[in-house]
């Protein structure tokens, strides 16, 4: 019996450290686009142990329809299909980019993300739901000369909101400010002008509204309401 509770033991263990040797990180659960339109999903591969890994990140796309398209990107390596990346020991790796072509009709589907540890063979499964639309509530929050910047969507917020954005390649201190009611400051966000979309998450945020507040040199421009359901 002491025997055979020893080895359940080291099972458990070894699975259990097998199962903590690396974490998907910042996986969005849904991504939504227009028609026709491109968006981008980012996140992260964590390896926790003292060694360098290889990943194989596996994406299916026999579900897309009405000619929408999806690949996976890593420094500048873009694949349809399959993609490997290396991740130092104990650090994280730079983000992999999901670039979604929204297709020419609506519908909803999903993708399954599979993430392979190739020096131990196991995997990691995530599903993401994705949908193409025409009904994004998605309007302008400010727009001036060569600055447009949209309204965070969607709103009410789950766990995330998109906020699309436009900027001078010369500015360089555009930020949204994000406060609670009370007026204190929650977090403030960089609009860095290479980039064309600010990823919020509002998972960590406590239900209720909020207040967001873009700001160029220090002079506030606008101010609107985000409101955050769990």
């Amino acid at each position: 019996m002491k025997f055979l509770i020893t080895i359940l033991c080291i099972t458990v263990m070894a699975f259990t450290s097998q199962a903590q040797d690396y974490t998907i990180v910042n996986l969005e659960k849904s991504i939504t686009v227009k028609n026709q339109q491109q968006i981008k999903s980012t996140f992260s591969l964590q390896n926790y142990t003292k060694s360098q890994k290889t990943f194989q990140i596996s994406i299916n796309p026999d579900l897309l329809k009405a000619d929408s398209k999806i690949k996976i990107c890593h420094s500048g390596d873009c694949n349809n299909s399959t993609l490997k990346i290396v991740v130092s020991p104990n650090s994280r790796s730079e983000d992999v980019e999901i670039v979604f072509q929204g297709g020419l009709s609506n519908y909803k589907s999903s993708i399954q993300i599979e993430i392979t540890d190739l020096e131990n063979n196991n995997s990691i499964y995530k599903d993401v739901a994705i949908q193409v639309t025409d009904q994004i509530n998605e309007d302008i929050f400010y727009q001036k000369n060569d600055i447009i910047v949209n309204s965070f969507f969607p709103n009410p917020a789950g766990e995330f909101a998109i906020m699309n954005y436009s900027i001078s390649p010369y500015e360089n201190d555009a930020k949204i400010i994000l406060q609670n009611v009370l007026g204190s400051i929650i977090d403030e966000y960089r609009l860095d002008p290479k980039e064309n979309k600010l990823r919020l998450r509002t998972d960590q945020l406590k239900p209720g509204v909020y207040f967001y507040t873009l700001t160029i040199r220090d002079e506030g421009l606008a101010t609107r309401k985000l409101i955050i359901n769990k």
